[in-house]
């Protein structure tokens, strides 16, 4: 029979295991969703230094778009990272239902996180 060190010992080891997971598993790795994270707002605008670039808003209401792939002129797919969606934007209006929702782990570098496009004689091919 073992000892009651033996039997303390193997409780504190399997209490320790416990607390360590649950507070391991409870934070998502202590991993925190991009859309919660508390970054420094700047208001300003960015800074170009080719006097032949400039800053536009092209679309707006997007939330957290990450890439974006041209169909033609005024016309393109944009991704939303934690959403999982992919919009189309023509001639600066959103549309109002994503073409495409898929259901993605968005904690840190997980997402859906690129988009290309291949247009070939009449077809147009789309890759995420």
């Amino acid at each position: 029979m073992p000892s009651i060190y033996a039997r303390l010992f193997v409780v504190l080891v399997l209490l320790f295991a416990t607390l360590i997971n649950n507070s391991y598993f409870s934070t998502g790795n202590g991993q925190i969703p991009f859309k919660d994270r508390n970054f420094t707002v700047n208001n300003s605008k960015p800074t170009i230094s080719d006097p032949k670039l400039k800053v536009e808003v092209v679309a707006e209401g997007l939330d957290t778009p990450t890439t974006m792939a041209f169909l033609g002129p005024d016309d393109f797919l944009v991704l939303e990272k934690d959403k999982g969606t992919v919009l189309r934007v023509t001639d600066g209006k959103v549309s109002e239902k994503p073409l495409l929702d898929v259901e993605v782990a968005n904690s840190a570098e997980r997402c859906m996180c690129g988009i290309a496009v291949s247009k070939n004689d009449s077809a147009t091919y789309v890759f995420l």
